[in-house]
């Protein structure tokens, strides 16, 4: 059921349209790179989050062009060396699906990590095992009763060696590349910028399963902005085409249709 979703309270399926109008499809490719909920991605992303959705000849050039033209990148391009010391998220990434979260902190402490992490469980489930590094943090007492009662145990990886928790480490790098894209010259207004930077990188389509974190997270695409302004998504233009062209397959969307809603 990979290509469909809820939009509006029904089921919408996803349609590739094919665009023509020449300013659309720069509004299409911008609002895929530039768009706070879009992640100020790669050419390969930005395509990849294009084609799920529109169609035209010069789709690979034009992201190009927009990437390559975009203030916040060639800043971040040009002086790569990221300084956090004033920021404080707390990144958690699940493995299986790449699904990542993080939450704002004022102080790096044992008690707000422990804190934090109880409520990403309380809210997405339990593991059987959470690994970090060594950090203070992570190794205080209260967070250790906190995993003890939930019955989740810990794992430390080996110290200075972060390569042993790479998908860790690199979505680390890739929360700290977007936040200060986002930010720009208002490095401490970050926390404001984590939500979207968290959901631009969940939606974002993962080399390595063809999929975004939020499909194998939910089963269904995620709704954009984009979505909601080119109308992508038409069950009811798809069940008339289906009507006039194809009636056997009304059948077969109005099952996929009921198991969606079922599920």
């Amino acid at each position: 059921m990979k290509n469909y979703t809820m939009l509006q309270g029904r089921i919408k399926r996803y349609m590739v349209k094919y665009v023509k109008n020449r300013s659309d499809q720069l509004r299409i490719v911008k609002s895929c790179h530039i768009d706070n909920t879009s992640g100020h991605f790669g050419v390969k992303k930005t395509v990849a989050q294009i084609k799920e959705r529109f169609l035209w000849k010069g789709v690979w050039k034009d992201a190009k062009d927009v990437v390559a033209s975009c203030n916040q990148c060639q800043r971040m391009n040009k002086n790569p060396i990221v300084t956090v010391t004033e920021l404080h998220p707390i990144p958690v990434h699940a493995p299986w699906h790449h699904w990542v979260e993080a939450i704002p902190l004022p102080f790096k402490c044992s008690v707000g990590v422990a804190q934090a992490l109880f409520k990403i469980l309380m809210r997405m489930g339990l593991p059987k095992q959470l690994t970090s590094d060594q950090g203070g943090e992570f190794r205080s007492n209260f967070e250790k009763q906190i995993m003890s009662l939930l019955s989740v145990k810990r794992h430390y990886i080996t110290p200075y060696h972060p390569q042993a928790n790479g998908l860790d480490e690199r979505w680390n790098q890739t929360l700290k590349h977007m936040i200060v894209k986002f930010t720009s010259d208002r490095k401490d207004q970050w926390d404001d910028f984590l939500d979207t930077c968290v959901y631009s990188y969940n939606t974002a389509k993962h080399e390595s399963t063809n999929y975004t974190p939020f499909e194998l997270m939910f089963g269904r695409k995620a709704n954009l902005p984009l979505d909601l302004d080119f109308e992508s998504l038409n069950v009811e233009n798809l069940l008339n085409e289906y009507r006039t062209s194809e009636p056997e397959k009304v059948t077969t969307f109005l099952i996929a249709y009921c198991r969606i809603q079922i599920n």
